[in-house]
């Protein structure tokens, strides 16, 4: 009697283990299934376009070689070619004067030297309007003359970004003048270059 009454709680825990692992499976059967795989795959993501730095970005467009009419227009015009460029290295030279001439180092000494730049950029406003004007008369439109261009650089750079990076000097900081420095003689390089052609120019 024992022996069966075992056999019949060992039947029962087969039957209900059973019943528990079909269970499980139908829950797993009931799993949601999984999305269809789309046949067209998907398109790249678009390539961020880098942001030029200052040293990939495009270089200074150099001027173009001078026409026949250009060569001869600025030949007719060497004497005012000549007098712009003069005008030029004075009022550089007096703007760099200003700073040359300041004595000391201290506070006081920097605040002289400012003043001193300021007062000379303000003695020249006058002659740089005459500057313009005459080149105006020359070459309004800048197609003309080969070398107008050069001159309205250096008209630009005494005007405003020269004596500007002189205080910058004074005040410590050398880079500016330095850059502008730079460029001033590259424009005069070229211009002087451009006058003794023509001046050879048969």
């Amino acid at each position: 009697m024992v022996a069966f009454r075992h056999r019949s709680v060992v039947l029962i825990g087969v039957l209900l283990g059973l019943a528990g692992c079909k269970r499980t499976a139908g829950e797993s059967d009931r799993s949601p299934a999984p999305p269809p795989v789309s046949e067209t795959p998907p398109a790249p993501p678009a390539a961020e376009s880098p942001s030029p730095s200052v040293e990939e970005a495009a270089p200074e467009q150099e001027q173009e070689e001078a026409t026949p009419a250009q060569t001869a227009f600025d030949r007719e015009h060497l004497r005012d070619h000549v007098e712009l460029l003069a005008l030029t290295k004075e009022a550089r030279a007096q703007l760099d004067h200003a700073v040359t001439n300041a004595k000391g180092d201290g506070p006081k000494a920097r605040a002289t030297a400012i003043r001193a730049i300021q007062k000379v950029g303000r003695a020249q406003e006058k002659r740089l309007e005459a500057f313009r004007r005459r080149l105006d008369e020359m070459d309004l439109e800048g197609d003309r003359s080969h070398a107008a261009p050069w001159h309205r650089m250096n008209l630009q750079f005494l005007a405003d970004e020269y004596p500007a990076s002189l205080v910058g000097l004074v005040s410590g900081d050398p880079e500016p003048i330095r850059e502008v420095r730079g460029e001033m003689d590259r424009y005069q390089g070229k211009l002087e270059a451009w006058l003794a052609e023509i001046r050879q120019a048969p």
